[in-house]
């Protein structure tokens, strides 16, 4: 069984052991995870114009609500 020292010991050790993220580490995690939605987005866009999906388009997409606001945002997120 464990004293309350070693408990506290092994708080303290975790407590210092967590790893400290620099700013640069993470504008350049956020860039990347960025890069890789607008990636996803367009080539969801290209794929639906291409009729890569058998039951969707882009007009039976713009018939639904949430299809009008998935395709805004793409477009909007892709050029902003």
């Amino acid at each position: 069984m464990l004293s309350a020292n070693s408990i506290r010991e092994l708080k303290d050790q975790t407590a210092y052991s967590v790893v400290d993220v620099d700013v640069t580490d993470t504008r350049l995690l956020v860039h990347f995870l960025l890069h890789v939605t607008v990636l996803l987005n367009f080539r969801f866009l290209e794929d639906l114009e291409e009729g890569v999906f058998i039951q969707q388009t882009i007009e039976t997409v713009l018939q639904n609500e949430d299809g009008k606001q998935l395709l805004v945002s793409n477009v909007l997120f892709i050029w902003l």
